[in-house]
């Protein structure tokens, strides 16, 4: 431990004592707040010589780009969702959910999905729900009309309060 960590931390020893002596609510408030500039005190001075030293760069640093000015935060990029994209994108969700919901019968989700998601044939799905491919075709075309007539019923209640 170095002469200034060491006076520092008499410092903060005798504080934490006036503290516990201090009998006012005003005393008692000044103590806190120099135990905490204190404990600081050490973070604060190694911000500082970083500074000094040119190992930190603020994040509005202004790099010179031919003919625009970017800041460095401009560089970085942020997994943190908008909270409205992220709110938008839910809606989208359940407008998806609801429509998937509304197919007749639970083979027609099940096609639907097979098709879309795992890009399987009408073949592969037919020995999956037990149906003739012809059957699974025309079931796949019917589920995505309804799907559609759904989502743009939902288009219209939803712009009709946007």
């Amino acid at each position: 431990m170095g002469k200034i960590e060491a006076r520092n931390n008499k410092k903060l020893k005798n504080a934490v004592t006036e503290l516990k002596n201090a009998k006012s609510s005003k005393d008692k408030a000044f103590w806190k707040k120099e135990i905490k500039h204190l404990l600081d005190l050490p973070q604060e001075n190694q911000d500082r010589s970083d500074r000094r030293e040119g190992k930190l760069l603020s994040l509005d640093y202004k790099y010179e780009d031919k003919d625009d000015a970017t800041t460095l935060m401009d560089y970085i990029s942020s997994d943190v969702p908008d909270p409205l994209e992220e709110a938008l994108k839910n809606e989208e969700y359940e407008y998806l959910y609801s429509a998937l919901l509304s197919l007749p019968d639970k083979r027609d989700l099940i096609v639907v999905i097979h098709y879309l998601i795992y890009g399987e044939s009408a073949v592969t799905i037919s020995k999956i729900v037990g149906w003739s491919d012809k059957t699974v075709t025309k079931h796949y075309n019917d589920s995505l009309n309804i799907l559609k007539k759904e989502l743009q019923k939902n288009n219209e209640i939803y712009s009709e309060f946007s």
